[in-house]
């Protein structure tokens, strides 16, 4: 790896860094540019040292708290076609010359994206990668908030897969996660992206379809209704794929939160608007 001699001469020292597995670079305070860069921050960068000396660093070097900040693709990266890395950088001034200061970087783009695994986790049922009940929930109230300010109506919809335990006893547990993920997959095409769309208890579905019209409840049952008889005669499962749903809607002039649209629909007594099994 190279370095100026001139400025650094702590041979020992230079080893050290060359091995640390955490990225380092040492700049020249009265010109701004990288006198010295350990090989993890050529690796970091994805670029020889050659490269990166005589250049300034792509973040802010002044004093001040560790900062997390994004090497931009194709400029300090491993590749053009890579995805931003996030990095932690921290600097200090070099002990024996006020002239230099070190800059430490730390890359965090795994740790981010661990972060981002397990907050979708948390947001979404594993199994259908539809959002789980808390999630619709609150989400679901972020729209009847704005609903109600915009005065927009929308309708909610609760489907329920039929025969659960019988599908589990006669073909297996295999077959009941994919009778479930088969509803799921319905559902996604016959709703709009802008939905929401929920996995809210192990039998149960449902979807809050924003800015529609009280009146479209049963164009939405039936445009449901419809995918699923494809769906049942195209892929003839071995399994029945059977379902009761039924509709709510919500009024921005007497509004209710998710919760009672929720309670509203009833699969045993019937419900205000409307109840089909299909």
């Amino acid at each position: 790896m190279q370095q100026s001699t001139d400025l650094i001469s702590n041979e020992l020292l230079i080893e050290i860094l060359e091995y640390s597995e955490e990225a380092v670079a040492v700049v020249d305070q009265s010109t701004g540019l990288v006198i010295y860069a350990n090989r993890a921050l050529s690796e970091l960068f994805g670029l020889p040292a050659e490269k990166i000396l005589q250049q300034p660093l792509p973040v802010a070097t002044e004093p001040g708290p560790i900062l997390e900040v994004e090497l931009e693709p194709g400029r300090f990266n491993r590749r053009a076609s890579d995805r931003g890395r996030m990095v932690e950088v921290r600097n200090a001034f070099a002990l024996t010359n006020r002239d230099l200061k070190i800059i430490f970087f730390r890359d965090r783009t795994a740790l981010q994206t661990m972060k981002q695994e397990l907050r979708s986790l948390t947001l979404k049922d594993e199994l259908t990668h539809l959002f789980n009940r808390p999630t619709f929930i609150r989400f679901g109230e972020h729209q009847l908030d704005l609903g109600q300010r915009m005065k927009k109506q929308m309708v909610v919809l609760r489907v329920r897969l039929l025969g659960l335990p019988e599908i589990k006893q006669r073909f297996g547990s295999k077959s009941l996660d994919a009778a479930v993920q088969d509803l799921a997959g319905i559902l996604v095409k016959t709703f709009r992206k802008s939905d929401l769309l929920a996995r809210i208890a192990e039998d149960e579905f449902a979807v809050l379809a924003v800015n529609s019209l009280g009146i479209y409840q049963s164009v939405i049952v039936s445009r449901l209704k419809d995918n699923l008889v494809a769906f049942c005669s195209s892929e003839q499962r071995p399994y029945p794929l059977q379902i009761c749903c039924g509709t709510s809607w919500f009024d921005p002039e007497a509004p209710r939160d998710m919760e009672a649209l929720l309670a509203a629909i009833s699969f045993d007594d019937g419900n205000e608007n409307t109840n089909s099994n299909l």
